[in-house]
């Protein structure tokens, strides 16, 4: 599932139904079966500046909402190096995708250290844990598209705060972790990592349910994902969005400056030794 894909067709649903149009009358329009459309707007199917093209021209769009449709429809018709490995779970693509295509990313983890700053080692343990031993191919793909997804980092804003218990709960082999630890304390292009600990007092005493993230989009549109154990990364309606950003404001507020929280990792570090 990608979520930008998904938001696409809502919009091209949208701006079907402020015309008073049903399915039927636009394919009628275009030559298109109801099928054909319906998949579009459900982000069944890829969208392509060619299929595009002819629905912002029947409901009149104009510049610049017609090109930035366009632009949005073009980067949504790649497909992505991803879908080489077939083995990997859905949630990963998803985060592939995902990532793919944003400006900026905002996370809160209470659990584990988030895909994109993941030693190979550390990530190798976490896909094991939740895949068992005797799947090696599924393993090796997922891993794959896990350190394939950070090719990202360093052309994107990624700010992630981390629960103390990331860092201290034994997630792996103590030495793997130390290293995954330095890891997060050191000079990553574009990265921020600020430490949330136990003892600190949130804001209307919030306490997150979830980890999740926002992702801010090119044309400034923010979209967000809650990741959950059972059925993976689900998307955050549209409405609740607002919600989950102001929570997230609050813990980045009681979280560790950069400076302490890069301390507080190092020594964490030297704690696994």
């Amino acid at each position: 599932m990608d979520v930008r894909r998904v938001r696409f067709g809502e919009a091209l649903r949208r701006l079907r139904e402020e015309r008073d149009l049903t399915l039927e009358q636009v394919g009628g329009e275009i030559g298109w079966s109801y099928v054909r459309l319906h998949r579009l707007e459900t982000a069944e199917t890829r969208p392509s500046v060619d299929r595009v093209r002819p629905l912002l021209d029947l409901y009149g769009i104009r510049e610049p909402e017609y090109g930035n449709l366009l632009d949005q429809a073009q980067d949504l018709s790649v497909e992505g190096w991803w879908r080489e490995h077939r083995g990997s779970k859905p949630g990963q693509r998803t985060y592939a995708e995902l990532e793919s295509g944003v400006t900026a990313i905002n996370a809160y983890s209470g659990a584990i250290v988030p895909g994109l700053l993941q030693t190979e080692d550390y990530a190798r343990y976490r896909i094991r844990s939740e895949l068992g031993d005797s799947d090696q191919i599924a393993t090796d793909a997922n891993l794959a598209v896990r350190m394939g997804r950070q090719k990202v980092i360093g052309s994107i804003d990624f700010e992630v705060i981390l629960d103390e218990v990331v860092l201290l709960r034994p997630s792996c082999p103590p030495a793997v972790m130390a290293e995954q630890l330095r890891h997060l304390a050191s000079d990553l292009p574009r990265v921020t990592v600020r430490v949330l600990l136990l003892n600190r007092v949130i804001d209307d005493f919030l306490l997150p349910q979830n980890t999740f993230a926002l992702y801010r989009l090119p044309g400034g549109d923010e979209i967000g994902l809650i990741d959950t154990m059972a059925i993976g990364p689900q998307p955050i309606d549209a409405d609740k969005l607002p919600s989950y950003r102001h929570a997230y404001d609050r813990l980045r507020d009681a979280a560790l400056n950069i400076e302490d929280s890069r301390e507080f990792i190092l020594q964490a570090a030297e704690a696994k030794r």
